[in-house]
């Protein structure tokens, strides 16, 4: 009995814990979240709600699109932009769109002239702090409690990813349900049920509905479970997702089959050039059209990830492979994909940054290597002090106090890997713990203070 109660306040508290970093990125995201990113950067955030509202009041699929191969459509102004309405509209699937249609019209926002781009952007606060939260879980019962913490601290407080989640872009209902799904996989492979799995399916190859990339979601689950040597439910699986495969094409079967067929040729494969579209990752860092300035926090994740590969050490299978495999299922389909530089692609990456960020963290602290140690002070941690100083803190003073301390600050580091000492690595934990702290402040200030810099 008193474990038992033991057990179930011990669960309360990481469940408030994890509240209280949901309540955090819900609360970064509220912020000017109608100025950054701008109205109007990509014209994207209205085409969902475009298409929705047509599917809906008119049982047509239309929405802007300036590829010639729709035909000869009318061009209008709309809200001080210019649309040019095609239809049958097959650039998108129609699952986001309904949703973001439906929310439009809720709202009153019933004729294209209405719809407004940041009034759109309401329910995806609340989609976006949801997403921290299901990150927050998923990281707990596969890598545990403080790469859970630190993992949703990072997902919930780095800029890039507070100003991604902001947009009504179907990419960021991807993370919700490859979250989603992949919790419900943890709840399978516990339980063994049938109808977890087919809830779990369901969910997984409805993604396909919602953005044609959405296929990685499906592909991982069905990877996964044949990893765990569930060969029948990796083949019910397999199947949902071709199902709802099948619902898209007959989709463009039903409006206009020749016209659909055609133009998913046309968006196949524009703009592909390897290596580049890899290279980009690390140098074209994007939320929308607008190229922004190197983010470490970005560099240092994708650096992160790759070392999280070779780890090999954890407890059970499924820590290492459910991010990498999310990650290399979406990584292989967007490798052969078009559109790499539109900065939404990229969004369903962030979550499994976050992750991988936090386990090298944990590792570092429980081993200090000096290398390690020195990549992540400069990468992402001067990124975050940049950032949440307002680009002002590399005054004369300041650069002479940066070249007093930082040395200092890499000797524990450096003696440690020299010979090692308790003292030495309780010197250089007690510092990874103060830098850790000092990064999410700054990113928080970011968000309070600078985002028109962070942005501009």
């Amino acid at each position: 009995m008193k474990k038992f109660l033991f057990v179930n306040k011990k669960i309360i508290l990481i469940l408030i814990i994890g509240f209280l970093i949901t309540f955090l990125a819900y609360h970064l995201r509220l912020q000017q979240f109608f100025s950054f990113p701008p109205v109007g950067d990509t014209e994207d955030e209205v085409k969902y709600a475009f298409n929705g509202l047509s599917l809906i009041k008119k049982g047509v699929p239309e929405s802007w699109s300036w590829w010639d191969d729709y035909g000869q459509f009318e061009t209008l102004h709309i809200r001080n932009s210019e649309y040019r309405l095609v239809k049958p509209y097959f650039d998108d699937p129609p699952g986001f769109a309904l949703l973001s249609g439906g929310y439009a019209l809720s709202k009153g926002m019933d004729t294209y002239e209405k719809v407004e781009a940041g009034a759109l952007r309401w329910p995806m606060l609340k989609l976006g702090a949801l997403n921290v939260f299901l990150l927050f879980l998923l990281v707990f019962l596969v890598s545990g409690f403080w790469p859970a913490v630190i993992g949703g601290l990072f997902y919930a407080t780095i800029p890039t990813f507070v100003l991604s989640s902001r947009l009504p872009l179907a990419e960021n209902f991807l993370v919700t349900l490859s979250l989603t799904s992949l919790l419900l996989l943890l709840w399978y492979l516990k339980k063994n049920s049938k109808l977890i799995l087919i809830l779990c399916s369901l969910i997984a190859a409805s993604a396909i509905l919602v953005k044609q990339t959405g296929l990685f979601i499906p592909m991982s689950l069905v990877f996964l479970l044949w990893a765990h040597k569930k060969t029948k439910a990796a083949l019910i699986s397999g199947l949902f997702g071709l199902f709802f495969l099948g619902l898209w094409y007959g989709y463009g079967a039903y409006y206009d089959w020749s016209l659909f067929v055609h133009l998913q040729g046309v968006f196949s494969g524009r703009g592909i050039n390897l290596p580049k579209m890899i290279m980009h990752f690390f140098d074209t860092p994007r939320i929308a059209e607008k190229m922004m300035s190197i983010d470490g926090w970005l560099i240092w994740g994708w650096i992160s990830l790759v070392i999280f590969s070779f780890w090999r050490n954890a407890k059970e299978k499924l820590s290492r492979l459910i991010p990498l495999v999310a990650v290399g299922s979406y990584l292989v389909l967007f490798a052969i994909m078009s559109g790499h530089l539109k900065g939404w692609y990229r969004f369903p990456f962030y979550p499994f940054l976050a992750w991988a960020m936090a386990v090298g963290l944990v590792e570092l602290f429980k081993q200090p290597r000096f290398v390690y140690a020195f990549f992540w002070l400069t990468i992402p941690g001067f990124a975050s002090l940049i950032a949440g100083t307002g680009e002002s803190f590399w005054g004369q003073p300041q650069v002479k106090l940066y070249q007093l301390l930082f040395p200092l600050t890499m000797t524990p580091f450096l003696l440690n890997e020299l010979r090692e000492n308790l003292v030495w690595k309780r010197l250089s934990q007690i510092i990874l713990i103060a830098v850790f702290i000092l990064m999410i402040w700054f990113n928080i200030r970011t968000i309070f203070f600078f985002q028109d810099q962070f942005w501009y």
